[in-house]
């Protein structure tokens, strides 16, 4: 199993499509997007899970409708079908954007997309939107804010292979310290309508600026149980 270091709050977890927990004191992570109804709050877990927040200590993140997280907590009791009471000790806001399509901007957004390279540690497709990003950037300036997006490739997409890029523009940042970050891009609109399913490569350059990617399958549609396919790139 893979150990990461969580960029926004120090806190090592462990990184999957799915819901997984440190087997030394049964803490689980998962992505997901928070909910509410008379219950109370939940997150709606990448998996299809509801996590009923019954107890909750974690503190630094303002609840609203839809936001995007990934959460550290204990099971207060076992599970009924897909939904788990949860004891909330860690939630962080995942940054949540919609891939760009170059046609659509004028030339000087497309010239600030950047062409820096990043190191991609993992990436995976998340409940039935998303493809998750966990990367490295090397950056010097604390004080200055780096752009990461997803590009969609319009001339190497086709009706069988979506193609997206990941962009960096580091603003002439020096390389020298490691950064970690993770974000989420909501691909489903790419999806053409009457498709569940579309094969989606993932590109990007690395630190040693070799061009890198991963194919893999992303399915729009749930299963009948509520969780979804989600299946790591090849």
């Amino acid at each position: 199993m893979k150990k990461v270091i969580f960029f926004l709050g120090i806190m090592t977890i462990l990184t999957s499509c799915m819901d997984k927990y440190f087997q030394n004191d049964y803490r689980y992570v998962s992505y997901g997007n928070l909910k509410s109804d008379d219950a109370g709050w939940y997150i709606h877990s990448d998996k299809g899970n509801r996590l009923s927040i019954i107890a909750n200590e974690a503190s630094g993140v303002e609840f609203s409708e839809d936001l995007r997280v990934v959460a550290s907590y204990t099971m207060e009791s076992d599970p009924v079908d897909t939904v788990y009471n949860i004891h909330l000790h860690e939630i962080e806001e995942i940054i949540c954007k919609d891939p760009l399509v170059p046609s659509q901007l004028t030339q000087a957004k497309i010239d600030s997309l950047g062409s820096d390279p990043a190191n991609i540690i993992e990436a995976w497709f998340g409940g039935e939107k998303y493809l998750n990003v966990y990367f490295e950037l090397l950056r010097y300036d604390t004080s200055l804010a780096h752009s990461v997006n997803l590009v969609f490739n319009e001339e190497e997409s086709d009706e069988d292979n979506l193609v997206f890029e990941f962009r960096h523009n580091a603003f002439e940042d020096l390389t020298y310290y490691n950064a970690y970050g993770r974000i989420s891009f909501d691909i489903s609109a790419f999806v053409p309508d009457g498709e569940t399913e579309m094969d989606v490569t993932f590109k990007w350059k690395d630190y040693y600026l070799i061009d890198r990617s991963l194919t893999g399958t992303f399915y729009l549609h749930s299963y009948s149980d509520g969780s979804f396919a989600t299946p790591e790139f090849k």
